[in-house]
């Protein structure tokens, strides 16, 4: 098999922060390859597979070489721990020359590894970084977790245990709050590779102003810039299941795999959002949001002055 560079650029999180629609937009465009491995974790060396919580590693414990040998884009993978270097090169394989190559892990922007290790496959490499108004950030992740049935009390509940929980780790506890600490995140970033190599993008932009952000992304990675795809279809929205028993559907990681290797994608989609609505889907209570603001504030004023953009309405 011929040598397969790594790729040339990386959408590095954070979770919930809207990479999933990323992704789905960059793909689209014919100058652009995206890793078929939504998720494939690969550089991100610091987390330990091992450790996961029973649920998280059904959900991830993904079979790649069986993946590549049935045909890589025959359907896409959520995500996937991969530590092969020559598994990882394969995943591109289908690639062609003109195009250029993407990846998108969420973990790479909280693990304190990822950066060094992508700049040392690929100095030159271009990094896209989400983010999102912390504290939404976290209430959006609980209610990912919530509509998967792996949580099942309300959000103050579940997010104070998971402050206490120890020992902490990547797929071992949830990290509602640590994820949100932007700021050594984003630091370690631009210290690595250099701010001309990196482009911070708000959720809130990308929402409100899908086209034109898109499009600047588009620049920023050098391909053709007037391509127009499908930007008015969002995804991973919040939801919740329909009934309990769509709950416990939509929390069984093997069925669902199952289910995606011999129902079109057409018709699994329609299942899907048939299990899930969209209204009624419970706030943010006051006290948990206060506690999130409070325990933000002092990183999210760090965060605005590293990057130069007025955060202040994260903090109201």
């Amino acid at each position: 098999m011929k040598k397969i560079k790594f790729p040339d650029f990386y959408i590095t999180g954070t979770v919930k922060g809207g990479t999933t629609s990323l992704y789905n937009y960059l793909y689209e465009h014919p100058d652009i390859y995206m890793c078929p491995v939504k998720e494939p974790h690969f550089f991100s060396t610091d987390i330990n597979p091992s450790t996961f919580r029973e649920q998280y590693r059904k959900m991830v414990n993904v079979d790649i070489d069986e993946y590549i040998r049935n045909g890589i884009d025959s359907r896409l993978v959520s995500s996937a721990f991969i530590r092969d270097e020559k598994t990882y090169h394969q995943l591109f394989s289908n690639a062609t020359p003109e195009q250029i190559l993407g990846e998108s892990s969420t973990s790479y922007l909280i693990s304190k590894v990822a950066a060094t290790n992508i700049y040392n496959a690929n100095p030159d490499a271009k990094i896209i970084i989400m983010l999102r108004d912390p504290v939404k950030r976290a209430y959006s992740h609980y209610l990912m977790n919530y509509r998967s049935g792996s949580v099942k009390d309300a959000f103050k509940m579940e997010l104070e245990k998971d402050m206490h929980a120890e020992p902490k780790g990547w797929g071992r506890t949830r990290l509602y709050a640590e994820h949100g600490f932007y700021y050594e995140q984003v630091k370690r970033y631009l210290d690595i590779f250099g701010a001309d190599k990196v482009r911070i993008i708000l959720n809130e932009d990308l929402s409100s102003n899908t086209s034109s952000v898109v499009q600047d992304t588009y620049s920023f990675l050098d391909v053709n810039a007037d391509f127009h795809g499908e930007f008015h279809e969002r995804h991973n929205a919040a939801t919740i299941p329909v009934s309990s028993f769509a709950r416990f559907l939509l929390g069984q990681a093997n069925l669902i795999r199952m289910a995606s290797r011999i129902i079109p994608k057409p018709i699994r989609n329609s299942i899907y959002r048939n299990m899930l609505v969209t209204n009624n889907v419970p706030q943010l209570d006051d006290e948990s949001k206060q506690l999130l603001i409070n325990i933000y504030k002092v990183d999210t004023q760090k965060l605005q002055d590293l990057i130069g953009r007025d955060l202040s309405h994260w903090l109201k």
